[in-house]
């Protein structure tokens, strides 16, 4: 059975298509990135000439450093969304968390084959990832 993408996945590529609109609320670093990953998301779905911003944000995700030392991934994206001076004890405010989701869900998209006008893209979790 085909897979409904208005049913099934829409509200999930709308929302970090919004979640990613304002470049202005990203680190300096990582705004060419951010403007990448809008060009991919286009009205109709991902752009397959544009897949190469989903690359480009993992590799930044994994070679974001602090002082020349690599970080872990989740605090790349706390500092993508500038969430990463946030004290410990805090709870993060809502705006960079939806932010921070909506990178982290574009970090685990690929573009697995392209045949003709059809694509096909995979959302693919960390195995990890069970809940």
């Amino acid at each position: 059975m085909p897979l409904n993408w208005n049913y099934n996945f829409k509200w999930q590529y709308d929302y970090a298509k919004r979640a990613i609109a304002d470049t202005g609320k990203f680190d300096t670093a990582w705004q060419d990135a951010v403007q990448h990953l809008q060009r991919l998301m286009s009205e109709t779905g991902f752009e397959p000439s544009e897949a190469a911003a989903l690359t480009k944000l993992r590799l930044k995700i994994n070679r974001t450093t602090v002082e020349n030392k690599r970080i872990d991934s989740g605090n790349a994206i706390l500092q993508a969304v500038g969430a990463s001076n946030a004290p410990l004890t805090s709870t993060m405010a809502q705006e960079p968390k939806m932010r921070a989701s909506a990178i982290k869900f574009l970090q685990h998209v690929y573009l697995l084959k392209v045949a003709g006008n059809r694509c096909l893209w995979i959302h693919s979790l960390p195995i990890d990832f069970n809940n």
